[in-house]
C-alpha cells in the first residue's frame, strides 16, 4: 500500500484570506431582538407558528430562535446586498421547511 503524502496547509498571507466569513455579533443580536419582538407580538403569525412547531418537535426555544434567525438572514441578506427585492413567499416557504433546510434553493 502506497503512503499518501501529508497535505501542507499554507498560512494565509492576510488574516481574512481564505477564511470563512466571521459571524457578526451586532447583526446576530439585532436579528434575534427583532425576532423576539415578533414572537412576543405573535406577528407575523407564520413566525410564531414556526417557533411553536419547532419547540413542539423537541427543539429548545433557543434552538428554534436560531433556526428562524438563520432563515431571516438567508432571505434578507441577498436582498440587502444585491438590491433584489425581498420575497415574502420565499421566506414563508423557508420557514415551512424548518428544521430540515434553510436553503431557499431547495424548493
Amino acid at each position: 500500500m502506497q503512503r499518501k503524502r501529508p497535505v501542507r496547509l499554507q498560512k494565509p498571507s492576510s488574516p481574512n484570506q481564505n477564511a470563512a466569513p466571521a459571524s457578526n455579533p451586532a447583526l446576530t443580536e439585532a436579528v434575534l431582538a427583532k425576532l423576539d419582538k415578533q414572537l412576543a407580538n405573535g406577528q407575523p403569525p407564520e413566525v410564531f407558528a414556526t417557533f411553536e412547531r419547532l419547540v413542539a418537535a423537541g427543539h429548545s426555544p433557543e434552538g428554534a430562535r436560531q433556526l428562524i434567525a438563520n432563515v431571516v438572514v438567508q432571505e434578507l441578506f441577498p436582498a440587502l446586498s444585491s438590491g433584489k427585492s425581498y420575497n415574502q413567499e420565499q421566506f414563508l416557504a423557508a420557514l415551512r421547511r424548518l428544521p430540515y433546510s434553510t436553503d431557499s434553493a431547495d424548493e
